[in-house]
């Protein structure tokens, strides 16, 4: 993707953090940075974090009614987020199953929820990402984002809660397959803090809204009114979102200026 993006002309700003959208005359004219460069554009598209962008980027002067009230209220609209350990296996243990839901003996209270299952991930489907005789895994563990955002807090605290999960996860992969029991030669563990430090996603999600109640929307255009010249794209447009709808968002806003300015839509 990066490789089209260049040979297309594009260029990208590595490690450089938008700070606001320059608006001028109700038009999105270009982005200031945190390190003080500023880059001038006919048009903006924004793939950040919704929250972020809506708040921030645009100072809170354009977010639609709904997307207030959904923002505002996150102990009543859901948002997805979780904990993982991945686990490196120095042994090549094979499977026909990708997933498995390992059930508990008894409800477990980790990561800020009680659960009696968790599900147990192998990757060994693509071997690209393992390498020759080994094997990849991982825990996917539900989370409360107050419960880990609280932790972070205290370094000594977090990073104790993390290594809990981390043996427990060893516990769970060895049960399932003793094989790799001795085994583990790498870890790391993923929590909703860690998805808020590398993506800035509000609250740690990797998925927006769940889609139960007609105040969540099924889809948002991400224009506007009185703003010209400015998309918002990503998974916060199009609920509950994730990978699959951050993809086709971004296709929808290419296709939004290619109508804009009377240009024929292609892929290729």
């Amino acid at each position: 993707m990066e490789k089209k993006f260049l040979d297309l002309g594009g260029k990208v700003f590595y490690g450089a953090k938008a700070e606001k959208v320059r608006i001028e005359d109700g038009k999105a004219t270009g982005v200031a940075f945190a390190d003080g460069r500023e880059v001038t554009a006919d048009h903006i598209v924004s793939c950040a974090d919704g929250y972020y962008t809506l708040k921030v980027l645009l100072d809170d002067k354009y977010t639609p009614d709904e997307y207030r009230n959904l923002f505002d209220h996150p102990e009543r609209y859901h948002t997805f987020t979780s904990a993982l350990v991945f686990m490196g296996v120095d042994a090549d243990i094979q499977n026909e199953f990708r997933a498995f839901e390992i059930r508990r003996d008894a409800p477990v209270f980790q990561s800020g929820v009680s659960e009696d299952c968790v599900q147990l991930v192998a990757y060994g489907f693509d071997k690209k990402l393992e390498p020759a005789g080994k094997s990849v895994f991982a825990c996917y563990y539900g989370a409360d984002y107050d419960f880990w955002n609280a932790l972070y807090a205290d370094r000594e605290k977090y990073e104790a809660e993390k290594t809990k999960l981390a043996e427990d996860a060893a516990a769970v992969l060895v049960r399932r397959f003793p094989e790799a029991e001795g085994k583990i030669e790498a870890v790391d563990v993923v929590t909703p803090m860690t998805y808020k430090r590398y993506c800035n996603a509000w609250r740690g999600a990797w998925m927006s809204w769940v889609r139960d109640g007609k105040d969540v929307p099924q889809y948002h255009p991400g224009v506007f009114p009185g703003l010209e010249n400015f998309i918002m794209a990503g998974m916060w447009t199009l609920p509950p979102g994730g990978l699959p709808g951050a993809a086709a968002s971004g296709r929808f806003a290419a296709q939004r200026l290619c109508m804009q300015n009377g240009m024929e839509f292609r892929t290729e």
